[in-house]
């Protein structure tokens, strides 16, 4: 690789999250969906034999319990390099998902020796200023605490025979949202936005506003995959939206209004205990994974210097 790309190692340490990395001076500005390219390259993931018997086992011991399932390969993230206003990321198609799952366990092991898939975090925000995270579901969900609504890995796509490889990534997180959070219509009802009322008479057709979304963070957090994190903004209220009914990773959602005092609570104490929600203050200390902590930072610093513009008042 030449000299321009930035790899792992070149990550630099935030003073958030547990192990909380990013590439802050590679994404200085939201980027929309033509800025962003992926590319392949060659893999330099390295694992020695001892940890490929120990994942050989592992898959061993889940084919037993679930005979059908399948071990997916990832696209591993490999550099990132801002050229001329475009974001290239360079990944590589040597993993899957059984090495994450065993090595991102692993404390302490060279940055090579980890698969470090590609993955993404959608920031879902309402047309009056609620951000929408997750309480993981435990007994579904191999992880635990809070979580945005609207992540999961970067997947290459094949449609009608044809492999699109290695993919859109705006594409995957818009694939996210759909997954994970369903959107209710409202009709004849008067609802507050902003300073205003406006009524909700028609479907709501399309509650993502696509061309507003914008990536605006890459991460490596102490799972060890590094997540490109998207700024989301919708079309309806916090009343519009809620977890799909056929994603059960969440137990529930959690609406917090997107405050000053709100985000700076999350990025210092790294949980949602204490913030304001549709439903109140939340009192139970539900922890943030360090992706949405890296994401939640990214988007506070970008709002500041007047990158991302809000149209409510809270």
């Amino acid at each position: 690789m030449n000299e321009k790309i930035l790899t792992l190692d070149d990550a630099t340490r935030s003073k958030y999250g547990k192990e909380l990395y990013d590439f802050r001076n590679v994404i200085t500005h939201p980027l929309k969906w033509e800025d962003v390219e992926l590319l392949l390259t060659e893999s330099t993931f390295s694992m020695t034999d001892d940890l490929k018997n120990e994942v050989e086992e592992f898959w061993k011991k889940e084919l037993e319990k679930r005979p059908t399932a399948f071990d997916a390969p990832k696209l591993r993230f490999e550099g990132v390099e801002l050229d001329n206003g475009t974001l290239f990321v360079y990944v590589s198609d040597k993993i899957k998902y059984s090495q994450h799952n065993v090595l991102r366990n692993k404390k302490g092991l060279p940055l090579m020796a980890y698969p470090t898939p590609t993955t993404i975090d959608n920031l879902q925000e309402t047309i009056d200023g609620y951000l929408l995270f997750g309480e993981r579901d435990t007994g579904i969900s191999d992880q635990s605490g809070g979580a945005v609504v609207g992540a999961g890995f970067h997947e290459f796509k094949q449609k009608k025979g044809i492999t699109f490889y290695p993919g859109g990534i705006f594409d995957t997180a818009l694939t996210e949202a759909h997954e994970e959070t369903e959107y209710m219509d409202i009709f004849g009802t008067a609802v507050k936005v902003a300073i205003k009322e406006t009524e909700y008479v028609k479907p709501v057709k399309h509650p993502i506003e696509k061309r507003g979304i914008r990536a605006i963070t890459f991460v490596r957090g102490s799972n060890t995959d590094v997540t490109l994190g998207f700024y989301f903004p919708l079309t309806v209220v916090s009343d519009q939206v809620d977890l799909n009914r056929n994603n059960k990773e969440f137990k529930r959602m959690l609406k917090i209004k997107n405050s000053e005092s709100n985000l700076e609570l999350m990025l210092e104490t790294g949980s949602l205990r204490g913030t304001e929600s549709v439903e109140g203050v939340i009192n139970s200390n539900i922890v943030l994974a360090d992706h949405p902590i890296g994401v939640l930072e990214a988007y506070r610093n970008m709002r500041g210097k007047g990158l991302i513009k809000v149209s409510y008042q809270h």
